[in-house]
């Protein structure tokens, strides 16, 4: 199996919990996503990176939000911007093999955050 190394940004409280469970965090990892997202699959994808939608949610998700910060969780306005050109593209059936790629993971992107929120919601409204 190939691996990579991942560097995230996260609270000092959660770096310490991290740090204590170190040999388990890749399968913490896996199960925290399928949790997420049970139906969700990456996109294969000719696209070597992930759209950067999908690394603004893990970096937003390795904060340990609240559930109220889920519910209001956007993509920046860079990645809006890009989703809207690629959406465009799409509509007017020119994305090159890579784009669509690119598209698909953005799909992936909201369909785990749709999912987490409203798994939240109930907690957020309380």
């Amino acid at each position: 199996m190939t691996t990579v190394t991942v560097t995230l940004e996260v609270p000092e409280r959660l770096a310490q919990r991290l740090t204590q469970q170190r040999d388990k965090l890749p399968q913490a990892l896996e199960w925290a996503i399928n949790r997420l997202s049970p139906h969700a699959t990456p996109p294969e994808t000719v696209c070597r990176l992930p759209a950067s939608a999908f690394t603004e949610m893990v970096q937003f998700l390795a904060t340990d939000p609240r559930p109220e910060e889920i519910v209001a969780f956007q993509i920046s306005p860079e990645s809006q911007n890009r989703l809207s050109v690629l959406l465009e593209k799409n509509r007017e059936a020119r994305l090159t093999e890579s784009e669509r790629a690119e598209l698909d993971w953005f799909e992936y992107v909201y369909d785990i955050m749709s999912r987490l929120k409203a798994q939240v919601r109930p907690a957020s409204l309380v």
